[in-house]
């Protein structure tokens, strides 16, 4: 990238008034077009692999140990990412995966009232191909639950699991983060991570719905969240403690 108005910087400094006048519109242009290319995202997978880099060393300086899960695995590209990325520090011990493979799950009324414009089965994938994918990719380390997992019977086959170190809550309806938070948040060891792939999403209404929700769950639970960091467009972690 080649922006123009480096030319007239010396390093570390900011334009003054006199250089920024002399700036000419066509410069602007051609530099805040350079800028929208260096800066955006390059892969929809950017802000994930980007979380799972910035957790890496805090896990292994902090000895940080437990499972690894992801709510709403998909295809679970997410799923393999941690286990490339995070299976060096030998802090994780498994990789599990929970997913309808179905699309999204029936609406209930407060997901229409917060996300109308989401769909039932949105977002669905082949749960042969995924099956296969993880196995070739995580072997022994890699699990995954199949189903809604809102409903208790699918959820409890986590049960066998011991703690859960790192979180990722990928769900678009408020409802299945309601679920995935209810049961994961006294299971997560402290100083365990939560991240919500879709915490700025259910504002339709003009409330941050699924703050209000983690904040509620927290409190039930009495535990803390603190925030770790935001991943533009609407994802945010936390740090979990007693």
């Amino acid at each position: 990238m080649k922006i123009q108005t480096k030319n007239i910087l010396e390093s570390g400094d900011s334009l003054d008034h006199e250089q920024h006048e002399s700036l000419t519109h066509s410069t602007t242009v051609h530099d805040i077009k350079e800028l929208v290319l260096e800066l955006d995202q390059k892969h929809f997978l950017e802000r994930k692999v980007k979380f799972l880099l910035d957790i890496r060393g805090y896990l292994k300086l902090n000895d940080i140990k437990g499972n690894y899960v992801e709510f709403g695995s998909y295809k679970s590209e997410m799923q393999y990412a941690a286990y490339e990325i995070l299976n060096s520090t030998h802090t994780i011990e498994k990789y599990i995966g929970l997913d309808t493979f179905k699309g999204e799950p029936t609406l209930r009324l407060k997901d229409r009232a917060h996300a109308p414009h989401l769909e039932k089965e949105q977002f669905s994938a082949s749960y042969q191909e995924t099956e296969e994918f993880v196995k070739k990719y995580l072997g022994d380390s890699g699990f995954l639950i199949k189903g809604d997992f809102r409903h208790k019977k699918v959820v409890s086959k986590l049960d066998s699991f011991d703690d859960f170190s790192v979180v990722v809550i990928d769900c678009n309806l408020l409802s299945s983060i309601e679920a995935a938070l209810n049961y994961i948040i006294p299971r997560t060891v402290p100083g365990g991570l939560i991240f919500i792939d879709d915490f700025y999403v259910n504002c339709s209404q003009g409330k941050l719905a699924t703050e209000k929700a983690f904040s509620k769950i927290l409190k039930k639970y009495k535990k803390k969240g603190s925030k770790h960091s935001f991943y533009a467009p609407f994802a945010h972690s936390f740090i979990i403690t007693d």
